[in-house]
């Protein structure tokens, strides 16, 4: 192609239009050009949020699919998939929510945040920024259990002996853990000493319910409870709650035993007669005054003879 007014060194554009280049060869095209601008977008996203992951972010809701929340963090889009949401919380469009940066998703198409108010790294991270004590490192949570939206277990330790760990989550008149709270849309939050002592953690852990023995199994991670009636239906908790947030923050299973103490002693009165009646040789009503005054062997007897005699008169 001649042109004329062309001169040495001049840059010129004109359209080209290759042979081949159909509607197939366009759409591939497009394609591809549409692929590497979303790369380019998801790098991008990943440059701005790469050292946020495993922090609490916030963002506006901006439309809710299939149950899922995608919502607008100014600079990419997130979404809070149904198994990552608080069942018991409802949003529209425009609120305002916070939630975990769980990871960034680089590769597949669709939002590049993904968000989690669920999981128990949200409860860390929130006691993390309402206890300055825990941000410190003075206060630091051993374990966390979470039936999002209904119950929390989280158990704390302190590395200064001045400082309670419990008290430092609490808040003065309970104003730290009311914040967490009310963030999570009412979940209950049981804050709990944590002991290297496996007996005194295990009884902190299945408070509010009183043991009265137990037997642990360290090597195959099993432990049984024993609680009286009264304390049974604490230690299982609101369809078996308390015992299942206890199995996760000891990360052991848990087999709860029922045994009542009146029963127990029943049981052993009734043995010590019929053992002192055949060691005797006397009627099992003889035995029971005899056990009733508290001489339940013939060691007892030989020991208190006097007494004994003085039974018979």
């Amino acid at each position: 192609t001649r042109l004329p007014n062309a001169k040495l060194g001049d840059i010129i554009d004109w359209e080209v239009t290759p042979r081949d280049f159909g509607r197939i060869a366009a759409s591939t095209a497009r394609q591809a050009i549409i692929q590497e601008i979303k790369r380019a977008e998801k790098e991008t996203v990943n440059d701005e949020f790469k050292d946020l992951e495993g922090e609490i972010v916030n963002g506006n809701v901006r439309r809710i699919e299939s149950g899922d929340i995608y919502v607008d963090c100014q600079k990419a889009e997130g979404i809070i998939k149904v198994k990552d949401r608080i069942p018991t919380e409802q949003y529209s469009p425009g609120d305002r929510i916070n939630a975990l940066l769980v990871k960034i998703d680089k590769e597949n198409y669709g939002p590049s945040l993904i968000l989690s108010r669920s999981c128990p790294a949200f409860l860390c991270k929130l006691f993390e920024r309402e206890v300055s004590e825990i941000h410190d490192g003075v206060v630091e949570i051993k374990a966390v259990a979470r039936d999002a939206g209904s119950r929390s277990k989280i158990a704390v330790v302190s590395s200064d002996p001045r400082v309670d760990p419990v008290g430092a989550c609490v808040g003065m008149r309970g104003m730290r853990v009311k914040n967490i709270t009310n963030e999570l849309g009412g979940e209950r939050v049981d804050i709990i000493h944590y002991s290297d002592d496996m007996n005194e953690y295990i009884r902190n852990v299945m408070h509010p319910a009183k043991i009265l023995d137990m037997d642990y199994d360290p090597a195959n991670k099993q432990m049984k409870i024993y609680v009286d009636p009264d304390n049974s239906r604490l230690a299982f908790g609101r369809k078996g709650q308390n015992v299942r947030l206890a199995q996760k923050l000891i990360n052991c299973r848990i087999e709860i035993v029922t045994i009542d103490p009146n029963a127990e002693f029943e049981a052993q009165k009734a043995q010590a007669i019929s053992d002192l009646a055949a060691a005797l040789n006397i009627e099992q009503s003889a035995a029971e005054i005899l056990v009733n005054k508290g001489y339940l062997t013939i060691d007892d007897l030989r020991a208190d003879i006097d007494n004994v005699l003085a039974l018979q008169e």
